[in-house]
């Protein structure tokens, strides 16, 4: 599970999975006072499921597996708001769910803080990391659109 800012964010990655019974829960998540969305993830293995909960609010977050019964056990409470400075992110264009859009963040696969994050409508893009200036983010998408071209 990763947390991440900008927007909040949790995503879960549970591998060796082909079935997921919590994938029906993903509508109910909705209804707390925490979680803005809850969507899964395109991914190109057979064997992962993935799923991402944004947020409305910084929270704190403690994640439990039992083995018997298996579950995953997700804990949330208020975290206070911090001041956030002016950040710039690199975010693809938005896509359909599908193919085009896992094999796009494979292909960023060594670039680190990569994720997919679903847009307004529907659609969803990928974010390759946050810069402190305007500046250093356009430097990083020239850069990006040079070593992987299919980066639009």
């Amino acid at each position: 599970m990763d947390y991440s800012e900008y927007p909040y964010t949790l995503t879960f990655s549970i591998p060796g999975a082909r079935d997921f019974s919590g994938q029906k829960y993903l509508k109910t998540l909705k209804e707390s006072s925490y979680i803005q969305d809850a969507y899964e993830l395109i991914t190109l293995d057979d064997s992962m499921i993935r799923f991402s909960l944004t947020l409305k609010q910084p929270i704190l977050y403690t994640v439990e597996e039992y083995k018997n019964p298996g579950q995953i056990v997700l804990t949330l409470k208020p975290k206070k708001e911090e001041n956030h400075q002016k950040i710039y992110s690199i975010r693809s264009n938005s896509y359909p769910v599908g193919e085009s859009l896992g094999m796009l963040e494979e292909e960023l696969f060594d670039l680190k803080e990569v994720r997919i994050l679903k847009d307004q409508k529907g659609a969803f893009c990928i974010e390759a990391g946050y810069f402190s200036t305007l500046e250093e983010a356009q430097k990083n998408i020239d850069s990006l659109k040079e070593k992987y071209p299919n980066f639009k």
